[in-house]
C-alpha cells in the first residue's frame, strides 16, 4: 500500500507551480555540536522560504516522510545520497551542507542541487567570527545567494523601482505577504472587549519588515534629515526598569535609562522611545528617499501577518508554550532574577532582560522575526471600537485620540502577547517598550 504522508505531500507539491519544491538536509557541525547546526538549519529554512522562490518542506513532514520510507539520513553526506534523499520526498531541489568552526571563526556552507539531474545549481556562503549566535544574522545571505538572484515568482508584484541614489543594499529586508480574507479579532474567546466581536477582514497583498527597526537604521534617518524626536524635543522618555514608570529628560533612543549613549552592540535591537510620530517620519522619509510607499502597517495588516494569513493562532509562533528560540522576549524568568517581576511565563527564560537583538527568536511561518515580543510595534490606526461587518482594507477611524500597538514587549506576561490584543497610547507619547516596524504597499 502506498505511503499515505508520501501521497499527500506529492499531490501537495503538484498543485504548486510558480515556485520551486526544495527541501533541506539538517547542516553537518565540525567542531559544532548537533543542537546548534539543527538550530542554524531551521533558520536556513526560514530564510529560503521568505525569498519568495521556494516552498521548502517543514523538518515534521520530511522527518515523517524519511522514516515511512526506512530511510536513515544518519550517514548521508554525500551530493548523491542527498539527490536520493529529494527523490523520496519528490522535490525538486535539495539543499546540504554544513556549519564549521576553524579558531574563531564559523563558517555556513550550503549546496543546493538539482534531484532530476543530480547537478550542482548554487552555492552560498557566510564567514563570520564571534559567536555561533551571530550566524543567525547572516543566513538570510545565504539564501539570497542560493536564489541565483533570479526575479522573483510572478504571483508576486513587480518590484519596486529604486531610485538611482539607492543601491539595493541601503533598502530594509521585506517579506511578501499574499493577501486574503480572516477572520479578525477575539476568534479563541480569551480576548479582551475591545477585541470584539471577531469579524470578516480582507487584505490586499503587500510586503512587510522582516525585522523591527534597528537603533542603526533609525540613526541613518536622523543622520540625513536632522530630525528630533519627541523624546528629544519634549524632555525626554519614560522607562520601566522595576515596577514603576519613570521619566528622565536625558533618555530618548540614543542613550539609555542612565543616559549613557548606546552601545555598538545595541545597534541591531529594536530602536526604542519612538512615538508614532517618530515612527510616521521614518516611513516619509524612506518612502521619498527610495520612491516606494512605506508606512506602518493597519492593524488589518499587522494581525493579519502576525497570525501567519489569518491562522488561529494565539501567538506569532503558535499556539504552545515558547520554549527556547521558538517563543519570543518577553517576561520570564531573566525579568524575575534581575526585576523581581513575579508576573512572567513562569519556566521560560529567553535570555534577555530587556530588549534582543532583532531576529534573535525563530521567525513565524510567513518568515517575520518578532511579531510577539521584543518590542510594541507602532499601527497606523487610529484606536476605536471594532464593527462586526466585513471590511476591505481597513484604516480605522478617521481621526481619535490613541494611537494602536500591536504584539508585546519584552516588559509583558503571557496575557499581552496574544497576536489579537491591542494596546494604545498617545501619538506623542514614547518608552522603552515602544517601536515599530513598516510595510510596503506597489
Amino acid at each position: 500500500m502506498r505511503k499515505i504522508l508520501f501521497i499527500v505531500w506529492v499531490i501537495w507539491i503538484m498543485t504548486l507551480n510558480a515556485q520551486v519544491n526544495i527541501a533541506v538536509l539538517d547542516l553537518v557541525g565540525n567542531n559544532v555540536s548537533e543542537p546548534d547546526a539543527k538550530a542554524l538549519t531551521d533558520r536556513l529554512r526560514a530564510e529560503l522560504f521568505s525569498t519568495g522562490k521556494f516552498i521548502v518542506l517543514e523538518r515534521e513532514k520530511m522527518d515523517a516522510i524519511l522514516q515511512e520510507q526506512q530511510f536513515q539520513l544518519s550517514s548521508c553526506t554525500s551530493d548523491a545520497c542527498a539527490v536520493e534523499v529529494g527523490q523520496l520526498l519528490a522535490v525538486e531541489q535539495i539543499v546540504s551542507g554544513s556549519v564549521s568552526k576553524v579558531g574563531q571563526t564559523y563558517t555556513v556552507t550550503a549546496r543546493l542541487i538539482g534531484v532530476e539531474q543530480g547537478n550542482l545549481l548554487g552555492v552560498g556562503t557566510c564567514d563570520l567570527k564571534g559567536d555561533i549566535g551571530d550566524l543567525l544574522t547572516c543566513l538570510g545571505e545565504v539564501a539570497f545567494q542560493l536564489t541565483g538572484n533570479q526575479p522573483v515568482p510572478r504571483s508576486e508584484p513587480a518590484r519596486t523601482q529604486v531610485s538611482e541614489s539607492t543601491s539595493l543594499k541601503d533598502l530594509p529586508e521585506m517579506v511578501y505577504v499574499k493577501g486574503g480574507t480572516f477572520i479578525m479579532g477575539d476568534v479563541r474567546g480569551d480576548g479582551d472587549s475591545d477585541e470584539k466581536p471577531a469579524h470578516h477582514v480582507t487584505v490586499s497583498d503587500f510586503r512587510m519588515g522582516k525585522y523591527e527597526v534597528t537603533v542603526a537604521e533609525f540613526d541613518k534617518f536622523i543622520s540625513e534629515t536632522g530630525y528630533q524626536t519627541d523624546a528629544e524635543k519634549n524632555d525626554g522618555s519614560y522607562f520601566l526598569m522595576g515596577s514603576e514608570l519613570e521619566k528622565k529628560a536625558s533618555v530618548n533612543w540614543r542613550c539609555d535609562e542612565q543616559g549613557n549613549p548606546r552601545k555598538a552592540s545595541e545597534l541591531n535591537h529594536p530602536v526604542i522611545h519612538v512615538s508614532w510620530n517618530d515612527a510616521d517620519a521614518y516611513c516619509n522619509w524612506l518612502s521619498n528617499k527610495t520612491g516606494a510607499k512605506y508606512r506602518l502597517p493597519t492593524e488589518a495588516e499587522w494581525e493579519y501577518a502576525a497570525r501567519s494569513r489569518g491562522k488561529n493562532y494565539k501567538y506569532a509562533w503558535g499556539n504552545f508554550d515558547p520554549e527556547g528560540r521558538k517563543g519570543g522576549n518577553i517576561a520570564d524568568e531573566s525579568s524575575k532574577r534581575a526585576l523581581g517581576w513575579s508576573d512572567i511565563w513562569k519556566g521560560y527564560d529567553d535570555g534577555y532582560v530587556l530588549t534582543a537583538p532583532v531576529g534573535s527568536f525563530e521567525p513565524n511561518e510567513l518568515g517575520l522575526y518578532d511579531m510577539t515580543g521584543n518590542v510594541w510595534e507602532w499601527c497606523w490606526d487610529w484606536y476605536g471600537r471594532y464593527s462586526s461587518s466585513s471590511q476591505t482594507n481597513p484604516t480605522g477611524p478617521s481621526s481619535g485620540t490613541y494611537r494602536v500597538l500591536r504584539g508585546g514587549s519584552w516588559n509583558n506576561a503571557p496575557i499581552n502577547m496574544r497576536c489579537t490584543n491591542r494596546n494604545i497610547n498617545l501619538p506623542g507619547n514614547r518608552d522603552n517598550s515602544n517601536g515599530f516596524r513598516f510595510v510596503r504597499t506597489e
